[in-house]
């Protein structure tokens, strides 16, 4: 995990910068840290995250779209207070409300998510919720987004709810894809892709206001983060279509995780 660590680092120093020559020894350093990470790993009888799960294409793209949703989760929970209150000079209370929009309708459409990908295939909602995404973020990036906090918080919901059709079926595909007696180590894999995309949105979206804060400062921000769901919605065709569920898949398709599950 201190190599896992290493390659963390060098990239959020990669992406914020630093003095002098410091961001471009950093990038340079994360590849070679992966290559040692990668082989240290597959050595390991205990590994922490098992390089031979990412053979598997459905949990290889399972993994990405989780780490990208989540980028835009926490970038959007960095860039919209400061939309909401420095752009729009509402208050701390407003921000709350609007960024309701991700995580409460989210949480409603997971569940039904996760079921209709149970009869449509889990490819079809997670690509469909990702562009879904896509859309709301591109609405946040035009000057729509920051015309009122009703359109703010019009866009977030149709953001999160994309991110509730998406999230339970690409949790499942993960699932699905490796044998039962593998779930732990995959389950472990796929929640640290998401804690990781919670650091590199933040991050993002810091580096992004970093030198101002202004409406054309957050539009880029949402700008980025439109790019990361078109992307998240090209990985996501990777997961499979439509194929016969067994008990376990439907109970694992239909659960609710939290809001980019």
């Amino acid at each position: 995990m201190g190599l896992l660590a290493l390659i963390i680092g060098a990239f959020l120093v990669a992406i914020r910068g630093g003095p002098g020559a410091l961001p471009v020894v950093a990038a340079l350093a994360i590849l070679p840290l992966a290559v040692v990470f990668v082989r240290f790993e597959a050595a390991s009888s205990h590994p922490a995250v098992d390089p031979g799960l990412f053979a598997r294409r459905p949990f290889a793209a399972a993994v990405a779209g989780i780490f990208g949703g989540t980028v835009v989760l926490h970038a959007s929970f960095v860039l919209v207070p400061f939309l909401v209150e420095r752009v729009l000079s509402g208050s701390a209370a407003t921000s709350g409300l609007v960024l309701l929009g991700i995580s409460g309708v989210g949480a409603i459409v997971a569940p039904l998510g996760g079921r209709a990908s149970d009869r449509r295939g889990r490819r079809a909602l997670a690509v469909g919720g990702s562009l879904v995404m896509a859309a709301g973020l591109a609405g946040l990036w035009s000057p729509l987004g920051s015309a009122s906090f009703l359109a703010v918080g019009a866009l977030l919901r149709v953001v999160g709810l994309g991110m509730g059709l998406s999230g339970s079926p690409r949790q499942a595909a993960a699932f699905e894809a490796v044998p039962g007696g593998r779930i732990g180590m995959a389950a472990g894999t796929y929640y640290t892709g998401r804690y990781l995309g919670g650091v590199v949105g933040a991050s993002l979206a810091g580096t992004v206001l970093a030198s101002v804060v202004s409406a054309g400062a957050v539009s880029l921000g949402f700008g980025v983060l439109v790019a990361v769901a078109l992307v998240v919605a090209v990985v996501s065709l990777g997961l499979p279509g439509l194929t016969p569920m067994s008990g376990r898949s439907a109970a694992i398709g239909s659960g609710t995780d939290a809001t980019v599950g």
